[in-house]
């Protein structure tokens, strides 16, 4: 019997012995998870980027899910965001969302199979500060009495689409979307912008605006200032008066500005009412000038329009009335401007 236990003895360590290797190999797979590697941090905006990951080895079961996750901790999990870039071994590029502008992320690849979840080394980056769009105002042109003609160009959206553009104005030198404004489409490149509503004679500044999520950027600001409609009658006339189809007396007429009133002028020597004469004060309309009322003398009453004859605006025809004594003659009038 000893013998026979002697004989057998060898037998059962050696079974007993690859038992407990076959033990510590199974063992050793429940660990097998998948090792992978992070690539890059790439395409970093206000609040994208682009990274991914490479498989080195699936472990000992089929990946079943990859991508990156991310955190402003240092070791992001699946817990945190993350992307789903497929399973299977290989390379993959995952497209990351979602961030904040001016912040530090920390991100790294994983990949699952049945046995667990395996990382690749994290990395940080930073996203974009907030970008507003990048506009340029265009010069100011077709400027009339209270209109105006401008615009911009957006050559940078800021990463996000512009949602408004045009031009605002105001007396002040900065003007912003709060003041008077046009609103002209959306998206980048040009636009045309009209300017309306503008008072006579008038200094503005004028700039472009485009608005995308982050808020409104500006373009620098250009002055102008709007025409007077008394201009072209600013200066010295030579009247030649006719009464009744006869040529009567010629005289010299000097208008100027009315310092008191925007749309009126002073007409000094107006109907040459000789001595102890007082100036006529008229108003400027679109079309003529009206002179209503005046009274030139102590005797004289004169009311009368005249209107530009020429596209050069250096002659005038008039139509006027004296009233002296009870009796009212009426008259007209050539003038050209010295």
């Amino acid at each position: 019997m000893i013998k026979q236990i002697k004989i057998y003895l060898p037998v059962i360590l050696l079974i007993s012995l690859l038992f407990s290797i076959t033990i510590s190999c199974k063992k050793d797979k429940k660990e097998a998870v998948p090792v992978l590697t992070t690539t890059e941090v790439t395409n970093i905006t206000q609040v994208t980027a682009v990274c991914g990951g490479s498989i080195i080895s699936e472990g000992d079961a089929t990946i079943t899910a990859r991508g990156v996750c991310w955190s402003i901790n240092t070791t992001p999990s699946i817990t945190d965001n993350k992307t789903s870039d497929g399973a299977g071994a290989g390379s993959f590029t995952s497209n990351i969302s979602g961030l904040k502008a001016k912040t530090t992320y920390f991100v790294r690849s994983y990949a699952t199979n049945s046995f667990g979840t395996g990382y690749g080394d994290a990395m940080s980056f930073t996203t974009e500060v907030v970008q507003l769009p990048v506009v340029t105002t265009s010069p100011v042109s077709f400027i009339g009495i209270t209109s105006a003609v401008s615009g911009g160009n957006i050559t940078f959206w800021g990463y996000f689409p512009v949602t408004s553009r045009g031009v605002c104005w105001d007396t002040t030198t900065a003007p912003t979307i709060y003041n008077s404004k046009t609103i002209d489409g959306e998206g980048g490149g040009k636009f045309t912008s009209s300017i309306t509503e503008l008072l006579v004679n008038k200094t503005y500044f004028v700039r472009a605006y485009a608005t995308n999520f982050n808020g409104t950027g500006y373009g620098d600001p250009i002055s102008f200032k709007t025409s007077d409609p008394r201009d072209p009658y600013i200066g010295e006339w030579q009247f030649i008066e006719s009464f009744k189809s006869t040529l009567g007396q010629s005289y010299i007429v000097n208008i100027i500005k009315d310092p008191d009133n925007s749309s009126q002028v002073i007409l000094r020597n107006f109907c040459n009412p000789g001595s102890n004469n007082i100036s006529a004060k008229g108003i400027v309309t679109s079309t003529q000038l009206v002179v209503s009322s005046q009274q030139m003398s102590n005797l004289w009453i004169v009311d009368g329009t005249g209107q530009f004859s020429n596209s050069n605006k250096t002659k005038m025809d008039w139509t006027f009335s004296i009233t002296a004594g009870g009796s009212k003659d009426s008259y007209t009038a050539t003038a050209t401007k010295l």
